[in-house]
């Protein structure tokens, strides 16, 4: 199911070697690629077309949107209701009708092997027919996609950030990925370097910043000697306090994906930054919290082992 999913990021990392390359587009379309394949077993092909979908640039409009009214929820929810076609409001809706499409062109397919929609359906064998079946579905399709994709590519653009600063243990992985077969995923599993490396870069700048709140209990709570009053709103970002273990229901799925693509490319290319672009600094200086983390453009350089 997993072995060939490095194989198109470096079709095109063999396409453009030597030359500057934009790791953001590349990242977002080989995420996005993958999850429709592992998902609802459908080639969205952007890595081949070199672009974004009018979906998904609806999809990157949408949570411009939600990442600063995060805290407050409550304005997109209105927004949502009352004014549901203006503004980024209608690229919400846009992108929810695009998932609610992958879903149904899905289930019309009648694929038989297992892909993520298969066990949503063994769990929802009670519907009529097929737009109820589709409407129900409908949230954890959105969730699929942006979970999916939307926490990967960040994930993979700043991994390869980091790690461009760190050639020395660019090195190390690509040591340790010469004794192993780069697509089995047990076996890259088991590499404490490549995984290291992984797992710091997902601590130090995680693909979800902020998002997430809690209200503290109706009598109050101390946190580390202050009183907080009950039923505040509290949120902990995990940028700020990083730095500290959080699960996630597709997170052995998500890491499985960026082990395989990183091997894929550090076993066949050694990178560095571009010229010009001023050691990546950018990625970090321009990190915008939209939901999930939007890096600044990050451009390196492939060249071949």
């Amino acid at each position: 199911m997993y072995g060939n999913v490095g194989t198109p990021v470096i079709i095109y990392c063999w396409r453009v070697y030597d030359k500057a390359t934009g790791l953001n587009d590349l990242m977002g379309w080989f995420a996005f690629d993958v999850m429709g394949d592992l998902a609802f077993s459908q080639d969205f092909n952007m890595m081949e077309k070199r672009e974004y979908t009018h979906a998904i640039q609806m999809l990157h409009s949408a949570l411009a949107l939600l990442g600063p009214f995060s805290p407050a929820i409550w304005v997109p929810r209105l927004a949502f209701a009352f004014i549901p076609g203006l503004w980024k409001v209608k690229d919400w809706f846009g992108m929810l009708a695009f998932c609610d499409g992958c879903m149904d062109r899905r289930l019309k397919t009648g694929i038989e092997h297992d892909d993520i929609v298969s066990w949503f359906l063994k769990d929802a064998k009670d519907y009529k027919n097929t737009t109820e079946l589709v409407s129900s579905l409908g949230g954890e399709t959105a969730t699929v996609v942006i979970a999916g994709s939307e926490t990967t590519a960040p994930t993979l653009t700043t991994l390869f950030y980091l790690l461009a600063r760190h050639p020395n243990d660019v090195e190390t992985i690509a040591d340790e990925l010469g004794s192993v077969n780069i697509e089995d995923v047990k076996a890259l599993a088991g590499l404490p370097h490549l995984n290291g490396s992984i797992n710091e870069a997902m601590r130090l700048l995680p693909a979800v910043l902020t998002f997430g709140t809690r209200v503290s209990p109706p009598d109050g709570m101390e946190v580390e000697g202050t009183f907080i009053p009950g039923d505040v709103k509290l949120v902990a970002p995990r940028y700020s306090i990083g730095r500290r273990q959080t699960s996630c229901v597709g997170k052995a799925l998500a890491m499985t994906e960026v082990r395989l693509a990183v091997a894929a490319i550090l076993s066949r290319f050694r990178i560095s930054f571009a010229q010009g672009s001023d050691g990546g600094r950018r990625v970090e200086l321009e990190m915008k919290d939209q939901l999930t983390g939007k890096p600044g453009d990050l451009f390196l350089v492939f060249e071949p082992r």
